[in-house]
């Protein structure tokens, strides 16, 4: 259990969890269209988890963004698939950013396989310090 709790010193307004939603969907849309300059949207000690799953073809990640965006770019390079995301749902409470969506894998010659998930992002500053990824 952590021996420190931290806290926000005012409540986030309507307006600025409006603009932490934002800037996370214009991140996920541009990172789903193509490479992306993430330090745009990243702070530069960001962390990020990614779990495992059987039918998932990445080992679980988590650590500082940089480096998993590192291993993650080179495991995904040239494996004969890609994803295409359907986001569902956007909720926002302070500094968090939830995407309800459906990671679809898909893989020439085979059925697309859609994959439940739940992305979290913890906004600061207008720049995610924090992402981690749950699926079902």
């Amino acid at each position: 259990m952590p021996t420190t709790v931290a806290t926000e010193a005012q409540m986030h307004t309507a307006e600025e969890q409006l603009e932490n939603a934002r800037m996370v969907l214009k991140y996920w849309e541009a990172h789903h269209k193509g490479p992306v300059n993430r330090w745009d949207y990243f702070t530069e000690d960001a962390r990020i988890y990614f779990p495992t799953r059987d039918d998932y073809p990445i080992p679980e990640k988590a650590g500082p963004a940089k480096e998993i965006f590192k291993q993650i770019g080179e495991e995904y390079a040239n494996r004969g698939f890609k994803y295409d995301v359907e986001v569902h749902s956007v909720y926002t409470c302070g500094p968090l950013v939830i995407l309800h969506r459906t990671d679809i894998r898909k893989v020439e010659g085979q059925p697309d396989k859609p994959v439940p998930a739940v992305g979290v992002f913890v906004v600061k500053n207008g720049k995610i310090v924090g992402w981690s990824d749950y699926y079902r």
